[in-house]
């Protein structure tokens, strides 16, 4: 009899998993539980009479979560817009809730649930009325963990209930109970036992108490030290790139989270289509787990191209290549051209991993741009190295040294000057830190940044000045499906060290306006001017606040207001004027990356100077 009713509520809580899960998934989770006879009556219900029009009220939920959980998953609720032909197709599409509605109920601790339902045909429209009776919320009593009788003991003290996520005396959710179990097995893995697994879950349920005792059965499996760790599948990339990321040594106790380490840094190599990391079944000396790595190497090389169009700089396009494992070991070369009527730009990037220590990066860049506006002409070459070194998992820190060479033919704030060449060496300070989940299309996470570049005059020049920024974006996910996030950024900048901007070259002065910055305005021209010709500043503040609708898996909406300007001031001044503008795009999703269409209105149109609106085209996110 026992056995029976173990049976019973082990199946009410799987029964009750599916229906936590139908809450977070909605409609995908709906139609994965519907059966088929559920199928057919609604596929005849297309032809054939009137439709029956009908309200869905609820009776008996006082809890508003509850209640949503309730109607998420109801299809009587889901099909509203989708009358039957008949009221006996109506009645069918209610009596097939009932079920999913106790196991919803089910899935919060209301393991006593009833539900029914009555249908008011005198009404208009039709009311259907589910009369729901969710019991008192069985608390979660006792949790046990047990190894199989007569089976190896363990060396460590079995986990509790608040070690596996759950709580005691509080309400028994039944997708945190089957959560749990995948937490125990990974205790075990993560204490010597590579092949630990759950053989039996047990749930008995008090009616007259209602309370639930929960009792685990694991099997620990051999106890096993990590052995050699072996590389498979490498075709061009060297072995030597890869063994040094091996977070463990040989003899080690086993963990299955440096196992996941190892994975996850194989990943992060983009060396690898596919990266897979798991413990041979037969140990090595009765003790010894071989790691075996499976590794499917990526093609190495890439060629794309792409076009862009804004109405204040007009069409562009873009076309990059970029070999990632250049000489076996990791090496990125990246080569870049863009040409639009303002900026024309060829730029080489060359990334070392591990240099010198495995947490850090060499980098070198070199850039020759040729840059025509409204606020300058002129010609430029960049040159940097860098080193840049992660601190844990989020911050990281890079420091090198730069060279800058400019000529500029004409400039809007020294209109009486023209060929004036500029020299300058730099220093490169920075911090960052980042969390988001997608560095293309984030959803949640932030990102801070700091920047610090003194900057000296060389060739017998004496400027010498500090350029600093900080800047940070936040991405909040508000809603799951459809996916809604709400994305913000703000940037700071100074120039400090010079008396005016216009003593620094144009091409290194802060400006605002544009694509990039406060939609709405032309290009460069959030900031001071000279009639309608941006004069750069010292300073700079600006910010944007979009909110991201991902309406289908290929289409989405976004509705921003950005806002912001560039100040004469060594230090940004909001108080002598704040511009902004306001707009709304479409996003297509690409595999790589949104495909992005904005347009943007300014709300403090300056006569002369700024358009009615400006549109946007381009791929990847405004930030």
């Amino acid at each position: 009899m026992e056995t029976t009713v173990h049976r019973k509520i082990d199946d009410t809580l799987a029964r009750a998993i599916r229906a936590g899960r139908l809450a977070a998934l909605a409609a995908l989770a709906v139609a994965l539980l519907v059966t088929a006879p559920a199928l057919a009556a609604d596929q005849a219900e297309g032809g054939g009479g009137s439709p029956v029009r009908y309200q869905v009220a609820f009776e008996g939920v006082e809890d508003k979560r509850l209640l949503d959980l309730l109607r998420s998953v109801s299809r009587t609720v889901e099909l509203r817009d989708k009358p039957p032909a008949s009221l006996f197709l109506l009645r069918g599409r209610a009596r097939s809730d009932l079920k999913k509605l106790k196991d919803a109920m089910a899935s919060r601790g209301y393991f006593a649930a009833k539900a029914d339902f009555s249908v008011d045909e005198g009404a208009s429209p039709v009311a259907v009325t589910f009369k729901v009776d969710p019991g008192g919320a069985f608390l979660l009593k006792w949790v046990d963990v047990e190894l199989p009788e007569g089976g190896e003991l363990v060396n460590f003290t079995l986990p509790e209930a608040g070690e596996l996520g759950l709580s005691l005396d509080a309400p028994a959710v039944s997708k945190d109970i089957v959560d749990a179990q995948e937490k125990l097995v990974m205790v075990f893995k993560n204490k010597g036992r590579p092949f630990a697994r759950l053989v039996r879950r047990k749930a008995v349920a008090d009616f007259r108490e209602l309370t639930l005792h929960v009792t685990y059965i694991v099997d620990p499996g051999p106890r096993a030290v990590f052995g050699p760790t072996v590389f498979t599948g490498l075709k061009t990339v060297e072995e030597g790139l890869v063994a040094p990321l091996v977070p463990w040594r040989e003899g080690e106790e086993y963990s299955q989270e440096k196992v996941d380490l190892l994975r996850r840094r194989l990943t992060d190599l983009g060396l690898f289509a596919k990266a897979s990391v798991a413990p041979r079944r037969d140990l090595e000396d009765r003790d010894k787990a071989v790691i075996e790595a499976g590794l499917t190497e990526r093609k190495h090389r890439t060629f794309k191209g792409g076009v862009t169009y804004n109405t204040d700089d007009g069409p562009g396009a873009r076309v990059f290549w970029e070999h990632r494992n250049l000489f076996g070991r990791g090496e990125r070369l990246r080569l870049q051209a863009s040409a639009s009527p303002v900026n024309k730009f060829f730029e080489a990037k060359f990334e070392q991993p591990f240099f010198l220590d495995r947490n850090q990066r060499l980098l070198a860049g070199f850039k020759a741009a040729d840059e025509n506006t409204d606020a300058y002409h002129g010609q430029n070459v960049t040159a940097e190295v860098k080193v840049t070194r992660k601190l844990g998992d989020r911050f990281s820190a890079e420091a090198g040294a730069g060279w800058r060479s400019s000529l500029v033919y004409d400039d809007a704030a020294n209109p009486d000057v023209s060929d004036t060449r500029y020299n300058l060496a730099s220093v490169l300070l920075g911090l960052s830190a980042d969390t988001r989940d997608d560095p293309l299309d984030a959803t949640r996470g932030w990102l801070l940044s700091l920047g610090v570049m003194p900057h000296f005059g060389v060739r017998g020049e004496s400027l010498n000045f500090v350029k600093a920024s900080v800047s940070g974006a936040h991405y909040l996910n508000i809603l799951e499906k459809p996916s809604v996030v709400l994305a913000s950024r703000v940037c700071v900048g100074s120039l400090s060290g010079v008396g005016a901007s216009k003593l620094v070259p144009p091409d290194v002065r802060f400006y605002a306006g544009g694509s990039g910055s406060i939609r709405g305005y032309a290009y460069q021209k959030a900031g001071p001017l000279r009639g309608d010709k941006p004069l750069g500043g010292r300073s700079l503040f600006d910010f944007s606040a979009e909110l991201r609708l991902r309406l289908t898996e290929l289409f989405g909406l976004v509705f921003f207001l950005d806002g912001g300007n560039a100040y004469e001031t060594e230090y940004p001044d909001p108080g002598k004027g704040i511009l902004a503008g306001v707009g709304t795009g479409v996003r297509l999703f690409t595999p790589i990356g949104p495909f992005r269409v904005d347009v943007a209105t300014p709300l403090y149109r300056r006569k002369d100077v700024d358009d009615a609106f400006q549109l946007y085209i381009s791929l990847g996110q405004a930030f």
